[in-house]
């Protein structure tokens, strides 16, 4: 379980067609990690794996990782397309 403080970004929530539940943050940058690296947490009621529905796993690619990319480049303050 993360800690969420003021350096943790959240990024959003879905509910896949199952029922399963994602919620996904950005980790501030580390120490020691190359400049540039960030840390993305995906918490999940199952993980995603090779067990899920198929429908979850289209629901990921379709809705997500879309929605992940603009929440990022909004909570990173990178403006879009750059």
């Amino acid at each position: 379980m993360i800690g969420i403080t003021d350096d943790v970004k959240y990024l959003g929530s879905w509910i896949l067609p199952s029922g399963n539940s994602v919620d996904v943050y950005l980790l501030p940058h580390r120490p020691g990690d190359p400049p540039g690296l960030r840390h993305v947490v995906l918490r999940a009621d199952e993980p995603p794996s090779p067990s899920w529905p198929s429908e979850d796993f289209e629901y990921y690619q379709r809705v997500i990782v879309p929605g992940l990319a603009a929440a990022f480049v909004s909570a990173d303050g990178v403006p879009e397309g750059g």
